[in-house]
């Protein structure tokens, strides 16, 4: 089981907050994001044979941070897979990830999936997955118009998207707060695009249809991980703030005051059901998705 300083260190990962003034420590990132891997594996299994991976398939990773899990799930979760490549908007991730992970058969490059799609990245993949990084875009149609554009003929894309977490919720109520507004800046950037939505599993079945997308499979998850005390968010909160300006002495206050900011937070873990004593993430949901490419493209072969 992941141990509660992976958790607590590896939120950052989980929920996106590593923008290029929070993240950037690579080799922490590398030591301590277990909660990413055991969620993306968790899915993987359950939906592989609804994924169905072609043989000597060519995959592309979306958002793959450091490339340990694009390297484990090559070696392990996919073994008919051709060559993969890992695409991150870190140059600092996909450095590392080069300098640790890359092989004959799977390397890794910049991408901002939002951005202009090079050309030799069109009609070139089996298969896209992505993992806790799509819901980061808040251009929402260009990267899935990407992504569609990267698939060949009948390829799929398989990803985990965060929708509604309290946490969000949290950092809105402490932005409100005048003694951590000058620090708490453009939080909403850090905010998945499917947060407030009221049907956001209809909104993203409309949205991959509009691109061209066949729906197969698009799910409602409730995410669980355990904690064994409120204690245990201590360091979580510390290495979460979405603060543009963030120092050392920032985040000291923040912790120390952890009583003010529960104040203005409410509780972000609750009792988990069955357990002895453990407690879980507070409403944290997430959307697993299966997406094909129809027949339209055959006559291009």
């Amino acid at each position: 089981m992941t141990t509660l300083s992976d958790i607590s260190r590896t939120a950052c990962v989980l929920f996106g907050l590593t923008n290029e003034r929070t993240m950037l420590n690579v080799k922490l990132y590398n030591k301590s994001n277990g909660l990413q891997k055991t969620n993306a594996v968790k899915y993987l299994e359950e939906y592989k044979n609804i994924i169905n991976w072609k043989m000597d398939s060519t995959i592309l990773d979306i958002g793959c941070g450091d490339g340990g899990l694009t390297s484990k799930i090559f070696k392990e979760i996919i073994p008919n897979c051709k060559t993969m490549i890992g695409c991150d908007i870190s140059e600092d991730m996909i450095r590392f990830a080069n300098e640790h992970y890359a092989s004959e058969r799977i390397n890794f490059t910049t991408l901002n999936i939002e951005g202009e799609l090079p050309d030799q990245l069109r009609e070139r993949f089996h298969h896209v997955i992505s993992f806790f990084a799509l819901n980061w875009c808040h251009r929402q149609e260009t990267a899935f118009q990407n992504i569609y554009d990267i698939l060949r003929d009948q390829g799929s894309c398989f990803a985990i998207i965060a929708e509604r977490v309290s946490l969000f919720d949290a950092y809105r109520n402490l932005a409100k707060v005048e003694k951590w507004k000058p620090w708490l800046i453009d939080v909403e950037r850090y905010i998945s695009p499917y947060h407030d939505s009221q049907d956001s599993r209809k909104e993203m079945e409309h949205l991959l249809g509009k691109v061209g997308f066949t729906v197969t499979k698009l799910e409602h998850k409730i995410l669980v991980h355990d904690f064994e005390n409120q204690e245990n968010l201590k360091e979580l909160r510390s290495k979460t703030y979405p603060i543009s300006l963030i120092t050392k002495e920032v985040v000291s206050r923040l912790s120390e005051e952890k009583n003010h900011y529960s104040m203005h937070t409410g509780p972000l873990l609750k009792p988990k059901n069955g357990s002895h004593g453990l407690l879980t993430l507070k409403d944290t949901y997430l959307h697993t998705m299966i997406a094909r490419i129809p027949l339209k493209k055959c006559n291009n072969y």
